[in-house]
């Protein structure tokens, strides 16, 4: 049994009375309130809160691309860990029958060491061409077979789509069957057509603002259609460069922090950072974080909201993203400047 005290314990959604959480092998046994901190870790008042859940990068300090051997996965998993990232969902660009990437991203779900990888998240194929950012466009490909896919990435949880594609809605459809989510992104679609496709189970918009539409003087910014839909979660990159501070702002103000997640989108590889500049090949989820609290002075329950609570409520996780009785103990112990003390994975300090 592992006891921590004498904190202030954020839960994923608030802070609360409770100031001790009592650990059992790998689960939360308990969380109360204690004036006794002599036995156990006595925190001294700093921060104890979920681990960080990344729900989209494609890089640590290694790119996915770059992985060769198994200790190239070991590095690509602790890296994320080291960072602060409990768990992480793989995020890749889909090609027909790339064998490689088959074989890299089942080593990387199978892998115990490091960060937990709770599935794939897919940047296409299904997007438009016009909007395709950095991804190359051999990954593009409106006619791919969903069922192939999901055969070939058992564990596929997100998928971008763009919903002016053709097929879109047999697609959506497809998506929703084989539960996987589906996340509206890499688009050049307008207000009207963005909140059509709301009707047909989008519950997510990859990386808002980036990779999208852009405003026009006589039409209604496409992203006022996620506003019409409450249930929707938009993914945001706080680095100051893919948003700039004022738009930060802006989307705090209109979406809370109940629909926020921060995401790190991290590409390593050196062939796409040459093409594209603006790539964020630096900043982990925890540096999101930390721009977040220094560009929009936010509280730091609603900062810590958004990579805690938010991405695991959208992948439904039972277990994980909450400071909370028979949850997994993954916690975090931070100091009032947000910065990493300690790092408790599957009940064990491993920072």
């Amino acid at each position: 049994m592992f006891i921590i005290t004498n904190a202030r314990i954020f839960n994923g959604i608030k802070f609360i009375k409770a100031n001790t959480v009592e650990i059992h092998k790998n689960i939360i046994r308990k969380v109360y309130y204690s004036k006794n901190f002599e036995n156990g870790l006595n925190i001294n008042r700093s921060i104890l809160c979920p681990g960080f859940i990344d729900i989209h990068t494609h890089s640590s300090d290694i790119d996915i691309l770059d992985i060769k051997s198994r200790e190239d996965v070991i590095k690509f998993k602790n890296s994320f860990l080291k960072k602060g990232v409990t768990s992480f969902l793989l995020t890749m660009f889909y090609k027909k029958n790339n064998r490689k990437l088959i074989y890299i991203a089942d080593q990387i779900q199978n892998s115990k060491i490091g960060s937990r990888c709770l599935g794939i998240y897919f940047e296409g194929p299904f997007i438009n061409k016009v909007k395709k950012g950095v991804i190359p466009v051999e990954y593009i490909d409106i006619n791919a077979d969903i069922k192939k896919i999901k055969k070939e990435y058992k564990n596929l949880k997100i998928m971008t789509i763009a919903p002016e594609i053709k097929n879109s809605k047999k697609i959506l459809k497809l998506l929703k069957k084989n539960k996987i989510i589906p996340s509206f992104g890499h688009s050049n679609a307008d207000y009207n057509l963005a909140l059509h496709s709301l009707k047909y189970g989008i519950k997510n918009v990859t990386h808002l603002f980036n990779a999208m539409s852009k405003w026009s003087e006589n039409k209604p910014p496409t992203y006022f259609a996620f506003l019409k839909n409450k249930n929707i979660f938009v993914e945001v990159i706080a680095d100051g460069v893919h948003i700039p501070p004022t738009i930060l702002k802006l989307i705090y103000k209109k979406f809370s922090k109940n629909r926020i997640i921060l995401i790190s989108d991290k590409v390593n590889h050196e062939k796409i950072i040459n093409k594209n500049k603006k790539v964020n090949s630096r900043l982990y989820l925890h540096d999101m974080i930390c721009n977040m609290k220094k560009i929009c002075h936010l509280a730091i329950k609603d900062i810590l909201q958004m990579a805690t609570y938010n991405p695991a409520k959208l992948l439904k996780l039972k277990k994980v993203g909450m400071i909370k009785k028979g949850f997994i103990a993954d916690i975090l112990i931070l100091n009032k400047n947000l910065h990493i003390e300690k790092i408790i994975f599957n009940g064990k300090i491993i920072l």
